[in-house]
């Protein structure tokens, strides 16, 4: 059994690299497409053993967003809060600070 699974992995891994080459030439044909059918044979199953493992382990999973999100919350503040602060920095060095431009419609410099 582990004999037979090791001799298709390795024949697996010949044909990849077979299709690197493949690719690299402008070879086309059954080798070439074989590769590529691989990787949706594997994005399929990958994908259903994911939706299973989330229907089965739900909430499980659920507990693990309550985790997440408030970290995620907290680095986004933190991604904001400095780019505010480096927009206002950028901004104040610029020479020219707006003081109430909604009321009289100058702009004072820095130097008045």
């Amino acid at each position: 059994m582990i004999d037979g699974l090791l001799t298709w992995i390795w024949n697996f891994e010949g044909s990849l690299k077979s299709d690197i080459v493949g690719l690299k030439t402008g070879q086309t044909g059954l080798k070439r497409g074989v590769g590529f059918m691989a990787n949706i044979i594997f994005g399929l199953v990958a994908l259903a053993l994911g939706l299973w493992g989330l229907s089965v382990w739900w909430w499980s999973v659920v507990e693990m967003l309550r985790g997440i999100v408030p970290l995620l919350l907290i680095i986004l503040g933190f991604v904001a809060l400095g780019a505010g602060i480096t927009r206002v920095r950028d901004e104040g060095s610029s020479g020219a600070v707006d003081l109430a431009e909604g009321l009289s419609g100058e702009t004072v410099s820095k130097d008045e």
